[in-house]
């Protein structure tokens, strides 16, 4: 793959040829995603030869995982698609981790369903209905038992294991409401509004422009070559870093304002299925509340859950610092693909 040199970090940067090599990738996304399945189908077992089985896949998952993750003859065609990869494979390495050793820990191993606490037909026409004003719809959730073992329910509670990340109820069957347990305190919350876009379609517009010229800004730096990005001038140092992160926070308030009033407009989803994917990051007041509060609805629950097998995660300092350092293991290897050291060997 031809390469040639990043103006902005001074790394050999590998470019986009066109080449889209997905087919060998095939075989092990989809061996590593059934292998998942299996252990998400066993999960409510609590007997050791369930637990045994669950820690003997996970070296071949761990494995799977590592080769979507750094192999070189897997690609999009571009540098920025192929972070595809290492999203899969990490997202693979969180749950195999999570589903054979930080659940030996937990009392219940699984997380049960969760539904409406009332007639479902008539949670499916509430959490469909638009509120007035976006109140927040309170409805109440109660546990159920897990669906029995080799049942069409326990596969599909298995799916949603695998699949949902996010506070909420999954787009998979979603006439089947329900949700995870550890979705109930989002769900019940007033404060958790749930198919509302970001902003209207007036700010979303405004942000979605102010998106667009992070990117401009980006692309259009005057930067020597060999220069790097150390020597340039702090004020410029900051609006690159602020451009950076405005580039992927601001993304998807447009398309938001857009189609959530016509999901439910369409009764295709229920509310409770529709979150943002940022909570007005523009309007924040510090980097801690936008890594906590504001952003990464789809890996926090990874980010938290996994820093558990941290020692000492229980105390609070220790419990931040092991969820960020699991975010830094996940973005380095995204810098890795789009800037490549020459010397650097990823197999």
């Amino acid at each position: 793959m031809d390469r040639g040199n990043s103006s902005v970090f001074n790394q050999p940067m590998v470019q986009q040829d066109g080449a889209i090599s997905v087919k060998p990738a095939l075989l092990p996304i989809v061996a590593s995603f059934f292998l998942l399945f299996i252990s998400a189908v066993t999960l409510p077992c609590k007997s050791r030869a369930a637990i045994y089985f669950r820690l003997s896949l996970l070296p071949l998952q761990l494995m799977l995982a590592y080769d979507i993750c750094v192999n070189k003859n897997y690609s999009l065609g571009s540098a920025f698609r192929d972070s595809a990869f290492p999203a899969f494979a990490f997202m693979i390495f969180y749950r195999s981790l999570d589903f054979s050793i930080v659940n030996l820990w937990d009392a219940e191993p699984a997380f049960h369903w969760i539904v409406p606490d009332h007639d479902p037909s008539s949670a499916v026409s509430e959490l469909t209905v638009e509120s007035p004003n976006d109140k927040p719809i309170i409805v109440r959730w109660r546990k159920v038992p897990h669906p029995p073992l080799f049942s069409f329910d326990r596969m599909i509670w298995a799916l949603d294991n695998l699949t949902l990340s996010r506070p909420g109820t999954p787009f998979l069957f979603p006439w089947k409401v329900r949700a995870l347990q550890w979705s109930q305190r989002a769900l019940e919350s007033p404060d958790t509004k749930f198919g509302v876009p970001e902003w209207p379609l007036l700010p979303a517009i405004i942000q979605q422009l102010v998106h667009l010229g992070c990117h401009f800004y980006i692309r259009h730096q005057d930067i020597k070559p060999g220069q790097q990005i150390w020597d340039l001038p702090l004020f410029v140092q900051c609006t690159l870093s602020f451009a950076l992160g405005g580039a992927v926070a601001f993304s998807n308030a447009l398309e938001e304002a857009i189609f959530f009033p016509l999901i439910l407009k369409f009764k295709v989803l229920p509310r409770t299925a529709l979150v943002s994917h940022s909570k007005r990051a523009i309007t924040l007041a510090g980097i801690g509340e936008l890594w906590g509060k504001r952003w990464h609805h789809a890996w926090r629950r990874s980010f938290t859950r996994l820093a558990r097998i941290i020692p000492g995660s229980s105390y609070l300092v220790v419990g931040y610092f092991s969820a960020f350092w699991m975010r830094y293991v996940l973005y380095i290897r995204f810098f890795q693909i789009v800037f490549v050291s020459q010397d650097a060997h990823f197999y």
